[in-house]
């Protein structure tokens, strides 16, 4: 299995969720709520999850979302956009994380340079702010050919969780939200 050495996935765990502001699942959604996920949902991507056995809910807006569990009892949740953008002939969908949120007016420009200079580092995938209403999420993102098969998708939600994860530990004092 693809991972850095000093994690490993113990298992993949979900949660069903409004898109990203509520991380977790309100007691006794509506079976409605789900219907309407699932008929936004490319089931490529379920087809792709069901390969790797991965467990996953479809939230409202059609996206899957995982929770990745490490060994050291900290967890990830990472979503697999059934969205797809087209580049020229190319499908391109979105694997994303969430390491931290903020309240508008409060990023500092020292966190700006440092997360530019993080992203300048990865082979693929970088840093964003995604508006989430009342809130900025930074977010890691990969953007990935829309046809990627299984173990490139698992090679890609693994590492956007380790990426996240250890941003949100260096940013949160250790914290485990996302």
């Amino acid at each position: 299995m693809f991972l850095s050495s000093h994690c490993r996935v113990a298992g993949l765990s979900i949660a069903l969720a409004g898109y990203l502001f509520a991380l977790s699942s309100p007691a006794g959604a509506a079976p409605a709520e789900d219907a309407i996920g699932r008929a936004k949902a490319d089931r490529a991507v379920g087809l792709t999850l069901d390969e790797l056995k991965a467990n996953y809910e479809i939230v409202e807006d059609g996206d899957y979302k995982l929770t990745i569990d490490f060994d050291d009892k900290r967890s990830q949740v990472v979503f697999v956009s059934s969205a797809v953008e087209t580049l020229g002939k190319m499908g391109i969908r979105e694997v994303w994380s969430i390491a931290n949120l903020y309240v508008p007016g409060n990023e500092a420009a020292e966190l700006a340079v440092s997360l530019l200079k993080d992203s300048a580092g990865k082979i693929l995938g970088g840093w964003q702010l995604r508006d989430f209403g009342d809130r900025l999420g930074l977010v890691y993102c990969m953007q990935l050919p829309a046809g990627l098969d299984a173990e490139g998708l698992r090679t890609a939600y693994q590492q956007t969780a380790i990426i996240a994860d250890e941003k949100e530990k260096e940013l949160t004092a250790g914290k485990d939200d996302f």
